[in-house]
């Protein structure tokens, strides 16, 4: 009853203050799949001057059929998972803009109704100014333009920062992102599983390790990513079929940048697993 409590207050802080809300679309960002980002809802605390916005994800058709099967092992009722439409979240900034929160993160469909839930801790900070944050960082500024204040951001933040071009290769999002090791990625969530799912869960991120053993689970292919150290633990990949010629490209051993999503589901012979992977780049074989 505590929890449930604690979420609904985490949720009114998101909802009772909004009382604007963009005159015109304000598109933050558009993946390559044709996901578009939008800033929904925006306003300022009174008491503490912190800015507050609600991001809508507008899901592409490609995007709505792999989340809604994705959403089907996770026990969601196969017709509400046909009806997710939009990916709302809200962000609470500190006053310098430097940090924000995730107050809420949840899927609905076309009339606003929950079909999804995702866990967040609203107490976790995470840096604006990081290269991964970079649609926070728009949001922020977007939001106080329309409040008629400064961005607390430098102009810096809005720019990517140089990567690696393998990290830009991303099939599913137009943000380059920084690869992760298997080690740390494993280390992360072994320090604080809570914390690593409400950062991580339906949330792209790319992987580096080493090509194990390849298999076959229902209608998807499988691939045990492991750490490049001796003896280390291994992270399971889950492909659709599409994704099949990339994968017979890889051979075992392989060091590979591979993108998919945290899937909360139990697994053997792998610490988690990542849902709708992509090849993004055989390193071995200097290209994907």
């Amino acid at each position: 009853m505590k929890k449930l409590i604690f979420t609904l207050l985490s949720i009114m802080s998101c909802t009772a203050a909004f009382a604007a809300v963009p005159a015109e679309p304000v598109l933050l960002d558009t993946t390559r799949t044709g996901n578009n980002f939008y800033l929904n809802e925006y306003s300022k605390d009174a008491e503490s001057g912190m800015i507050s916005v609600v991001i809508r994800c507008v899901l592409s058709e490609s995007e709505i059929q792999r989340l809604s099967a994705l959403m089907v092992k996770q026990d969601i009722p196969a017709d509400q998972a046909a009806g997710v439409k939009y990916n709302d979240f809200c962000l609470r900034y500190s006053n310098d803009g430097a940090r924000y929160q995730r107050r809420y993160d949840r899927y609905a469909d076309v009339n606003g109704a929950i079909i999804r839930r995702l866990r967040v801790n609203p107490d976790d900070w995470f840096d604006t100014t990081n290269p991964a944050a970079l649609l926070p960082a728009k949001a922020l500024a977007e939001a106080s333009r329309l409040l008629d204040q400064p961005d607390p951001l430098p102009k810096s933040a809005l720019e990517l920062t140089p990567v690696e071009p393998a990290d830009a290769n991303s099939p599913q999002s137009s943000s380059p992102k920084k690869a992760e090791k298997v080690d740390a990625m494993i280390e992360a969530y072994r320090a604080n599983v809570a914390r690593f799912e409400a950062q991580y869960e339906n949330a792209l991120t790319q992987v580096q390790g080493r090509m194990g053993d390849m298999g076959v689970s229902g209608d998807l292919y499988t691939v045990l990513l492991q750490s490049e150290k001796e003896g280390g633990e291994s992270i399971l990949c889950y492909f659709d079929a599409d994704d099949r010629g990339d994968l017979a490209k890889c051979s075992k051993g392989d060091l590979l940048i591979i993108e998919g999503a945290y899937r909360r589901t139990k697994v053997r012979n792998a610490v988690f697993a990542l849902d709708r992977c992509s090849v993004i780049k055989n390193i071995t074989a200097g290209g994907k």
